[in-house]
């Protein structure tokens, strides 16, 4: 049976899409009030390379989010980066000197803690990947979707 057919998974999926839904409008905080995740997330030095340069032609005050979406990819959730300049509530953050930094909310970390974020540019792409995944059961040869251990949800 596929993992997609379940009706277990078909409910995280709901509360995944549910919470982002319904999620509380953006605020603005200052870097301080982010709680910070350097010991819990790593990034390469070639992702840091591609960051600063992706980066110093967006607008001040961007960073790169990672965001876990349900019911996509083909091994059930895929991670997607995007360039953001929003802050929310439930984030945290990796800073670097200050202003350069690396965006995830409370459910993406819970699913992504421990893993390396690095850039790779290949034949066939060039994109922010994360590596070694400690919370992934299978993931996709290509890094961009994962199928989380039993129990994380």
């Amino acid at each position: 049976m596929c993992i997609r057919d379940s009706a277990e998974y078909m409910g995280r999926m709901f509360l995944i899409n549910l919470r982002r839904t319904f999620a509380r409008p953006p605020k603005t905080f200052s870097l301080r009030a982010l709680h910070t995740i350097t010991d819990e997330v790593s990034l390469t030095d070639r992702c840091w390379k591609k960051l600063e340069q992706k980066l110093g032609g967006a607008r001040e005050g961007s960073f790169l989010r990672i965001i876990v979406e349900g019911g996509e990819g083909c091994s059930g959730y895929k991670y997607v980066f995007k360039i953001d300049d929003t802050i929310n509530e439930d984030d945290a953050a990796i800073i670097r000197d200050g202003k350069k930094y690396l965006v995830v909310d409370e459910l993406t970390l819970k699913l992504i803690k421990g893993s390396a974020i690095d850039y790779e540019d290949v034949m066939v792409r060039s994109a922010f990947v994360v590596q070694d995944n400690p919370n992934a059961e299978k993931s996709c040869s290509c890094k961009v979707s994962f199928a989380p251990k039993e129990g994380l949800l």
